[in-house]
This record gives C-alpha cells, sequence and structure tokens, in this order.
C-alpha cells in the first residue's frame, strides 16, 4: 500500500501542476472562447491545484509510513511510525492504519483505542478542505456567470 500511496503523490502533484497551468491560462485569458466566467474557472482551477497539492503533502509521509509500517523483521513490533509520544501507549499497538480523509497514519490499540502520529502536518488537512471550498464556489460563480450571460444574449445571435 507504501508504493500506491507514493505513486498516487507523484501523479497528484503531475495533476496539481497541470491544473495550476490551466487555470493560469484561464485567468490571463488564453485560449477557448471568452466567456464572463473565465476568470472565476481560472480562479476554481487554480484553487483546486492547491487543495490537491496541499494534500499530496500529506500523502507522501503516510505513504512512506505505511512502506516502513509494513517492513515487517527484526524490530518491527510495534511499526517505526506508531513509536511517537509516551513508550506506555506505543509498546501496545497491535494494528495500524492509512486514512485518506482526512489524510492520516493511525495506530490502533487493544482496547479500540487509536491514536495518529505525526508525521501529517496540523495544516494539511484543513488548508486541503479550504481550498477545495475555494475551488467549488468559484466553479460555481463561474457556471452562474456564464448561465446568466446566456440568457441575456438573444436565441439568434
Amino acid at each position: 500500500m507504501g508504493l500506491l500511496l507514493l505513486f498516487l503523490s507523484l501523479a497528484g502533484f503531475v495533476a496539481a501542476v497541470a491544473l495550476a497551468a490551466a487555470g493560469t491560462s484561464a485567468l490571463l485569458g488564453r485560449g477557448g472562447k471568452p466567456l464572463p466566467g473565465r476568470p472565476w474557472r481560472g480562479l476554481a482551477r487554480v484553487a483546486a491545484a492547491g487543495a490537491l497539492a496541499v494534500y499530496v503533502c500529506g500523502l507522501g509521509p503516510v505513504g512512506l509510513d505505511a512502506l516502513d509500517a509494513g517492513d515487517g523483521g527484526t524490530d518491527s513490533a510495534p511499526p517505526h511510525p506508531c513509536r511517537t509520544g509516551p513508550q506506555e501507549r506505543w509498546i501496545h499497538v497491535v494494528d495500524w492504519e492509512a486514512g485518506f480523509v482526512p489524510v492520516r497514519f493511525e495506530c490502533h490499540l487493544p482496547d479500540g483505542g487509536s491514536y495518529r502520529n505525526d508525521s501529517v502536518p496540523g495544516w494539511v488537512n484543513p488548508a486541503a478542505t479550504a481550498l477545495a471550498l475555494a475551488a467549488a464556489a468559484c466553479g460555481i460563480a463561474a457556471g452562474a456567470m456564464d448561465e446568466r450571460a446566456a440568457r441575456r444574449t438573444p436565441a439568434g445571435a
């Protein structure tokens, strides 16, 4: 699973760069039809690129932790990524899990509890959520502006 997460991180980074380029192109007014919602569409793409880039900043460390935790061998229990905080807690770890939404690496305890290690920076999930919401809002605004312009334009024009 760790290699898959690292591959997804790399693919996400490439997609974020492509989205940022498309958004910048739309903001500068290059290519396509000149619709009134074009600036908002460009902002939506740039915000989506930012959300994806921030999300990948959390997914990469989780992938590395999953690779490390699944390694096995001598000194593999408890997994190295779970060895955070007080030793009284992490010596009882029985399992681990990588989470995607929100991005996290969790260590499970025998009593049913769990805790997250500190590999994902605390700002990643809130920033990715805020940027994704901004992208959605800008996309909705672009659609509304284009629809309003289409209503005002005569059908025969």
